[in-house]
């Protein structure tokens, strides 16, 4: 709403109005006066059919919820509500609004017997919920949620609160201090609205100029009945198109069902639901587009929205409270470290799971955020069940763009295309819907998946075809051996994309020599590393893989 004014009764501070009236309710509740009020007020006229009454008819009508409501309605449409003397009532042609304050005074406070004035606190805690709509979460009730008429979400603060309540004391002559404001929250909180954390943003996904319905794929008014949390600036254009976009895909790209998936992956972060139970490894050796391409998925979903952890967080006890309230987690991975797959299985099934918070309460609820991990390796796996299997989604992305073809300004001309990248995302969707929310994978997609999740782990199938102990104590080059292995997994076509890296290829290599009960011993000799205790299988072995790597 557009700011017409500069001052919100006898404010004190510009600032607390600022942070204030984006959450004031924009409408009073519709009652059978509406109409009749709105007219006199905004004529800026004496309010006649008002004066024909005695003050306790006109008190009768002013003291209800409605006052409350539309007294905030004309504060937020006018800005200014001036002090008036209790004797205001009696005088004729006196404004409506002055009449407004005054019986926000008499309704609000009573006097001390010093001659001071007191809040009442249940009428006024009723009065602030009236102004603002205030919800919470049964999974965390102490935690209210406002909604900001400005922006179309609802937001996790107090603060709006404690600066109404301040400057509300302070327009009314009465004393502010922290016990009166913790009590009159702590009276809202038992008043308001209580939700499932899994009913917000199911309805709608807030944009710059409306809201997107997931089920009528339509753009309609921003409303609080949609439980939105969830905002991206982009601003929805039917029309835009997106040519540069279009023709990048295809240097990054040569397979059309990579192309179709990525646009469905799209739609599904910006989506509702969670019924493709899936979460996405990207995997390159850097140089071909991954960061620029994901970077404009964190865009339309929006940066505030967006989070970053690794997946080695799935590890630790406090590694998951950063996905709280957020849509998006897409981190960059440079390790290939171990992780937990329990709670990852629960977020990509929208399930709800314990979230460990620092110096806060532990708590059960949705994590509603989709997990997207650009890699470089792949990470280590030893969970090879059918139900991570199916939840996990590799999209090879190793098609290099010569430094010749690149173009240094394309992330700004990208930006630029945001509107007609939603439109193609929006179709993703659609088709991700009708194909009942599974993905098109590509012939490459399912060759490096099949590869990843081999039974028989690569390096302990090396090991036990192409070395042997050595006893008479020579060195074994380790650049040797690591090229022997690389060698070797390319002829017999085993997946070590995870196990290029020397740290991540020796950390394998010792595990699956202990398994094995082998017993080596790896030093320095003049700056490289050696092993000593084993050698590679002869020549004269019946053993193929042996004379591959001789």
């Amino acid at each position: 709403m557009q700011r017409r004014m500069t001052k919100l009764i006898n404010v004190k501070s510009t600032e607390n109005l600022n942070i204030v009236i984006p959450f004031i309710k924009q409408q009073p509740e519709p009652i059978t006066l509406t109409k009749r009020l709105e007219d006199a007020t905004d004529a800026s006229s004496p309010l006649y059919p008002l004066l024909d009454l005695n003050r306790q008819d006109q008190k009768a009508i002013l003291k209800n919820n409605f006052n409350m409501n539309f007294y905030m309605h004309r504060i937020k449409k006018n800005r200014s509500v001036p002090s008036v003397p209790q004797t205001v009532l009696s005088q004729k042609r006196h404004k409506f609004h002055q009449s407004l304050q005054y019986i926000l005074k008499e309704v609000l406070t009573n006097k001390t017997q010093r001659g001071g004035t007191r809040i009442k606190k249940g009428v006024t805690a009723k009065f602030i919920d009236a102004c603002f709509s205030i919800v919470c979460t049964s999974d965390n009730p102490d935690e209210i949620r406002l909604y900001n008429y400005e922006k179309g979400v609802w937001e996790t603060s107090e603060l709006p609160l404690q600066r109404f309540i301040y400057e509300l004391c302070y327009t009314l002559g009465a004393s502010w201090s922290k016990n009166l404001e913790t009590a009159l929250i702590d009276q809202i909180k038992r008043r308001i609205k209580v939700y499932d954390a899994k009913e917000f943003n199911q309805i709608a996904l807030t944009l710059e100029n409306g809201a997107f319905n997931y089920s009528t794929f339509q753009i309609e008014p921003t409303s609080p009945l949609h439980l939105s949390t969830v905002k991206s600036y982009i601003k929805y254009d039917p029309y835009a198109q997106a040519p540069v976009f279009h023709k990048s895909l295809h240097e990054w790209f040569d397979d059309k069902d990579d192309i179709a998936f990525v646009q469905e992956w799209f739609g599904y972060v910006l989506s509702n639901t969670f019924k493709a139970n899936a979460f996405l490894l990207v995997y390159s050796q850097g140089g071909e587009g991954k960061s620029t391409l994901f970077g404009l998925l964190e865009q339309l979903v929006g940066v505030a929205n967006t989070t970053a952890i690794p997946l080695s967080n799935f590890n630790r006890d406090f590694g998951l409270e950063p996905l709280l309230n957020k849509k998006l987690n897409l981190a960059t991975e440079s390790s290939n470290t171990e992780f937990s797959t329990d709670k990852l299985k629960g977020i990509t099934a929208g399930e709800k799971i314990t979230i460990n918070r620092k110096n806060l309460k532990e708590i059960e609820t949705h994590v509603p955020v989709k997990l997207t991990f650009l890699m470089n390796e792949l990470p280590v796996i030893k969970d090879k069940s059918h139900g991570l299997q199916r939840r996990i989604i590799i999209l090879p992305m190793t098609k290099p763009i010569p430094k010749s073809f690149q173009n240094k300004s394309l992330s700004q001309q990208l930006h630029q295309e945001l509107p007609g990248i939603l439109n193609w995302a929006i179709c993703g969707l659609k088709r991700l819907k009708q194909n009942d929310f599974n993905f098109t994978i590509s012939k490459k997609m399912t060759n490096i998946k099949q590869k990843y999740f081999n039974k028989t782990s690569p390096m302990a199938e090396f090991i036990k075809n192409c070395l042997e102990p050595n006893f008479d104590n020579t060195n074994l080059s380790g650049n040797e051996l690591m090229t022997a292995f690389k060698t070797w997994s390319e002829i017999n076509n085993r997946n070590i994309i995870h196990l290029l890296s020397p740290i991540a290829f020796w950390r394998e290599f010792n595990l699956e020599m202990q398994n094995l009960e082998l017993n080596y011993t790896k030093t320095k000799s003049s700056g490289n590393t050696v092993v000593k205790g084993i050698k590679f299988k002869s020549d004269s072995s019946d053993d193929g893989d042996a004379k591959i790597i001789k």
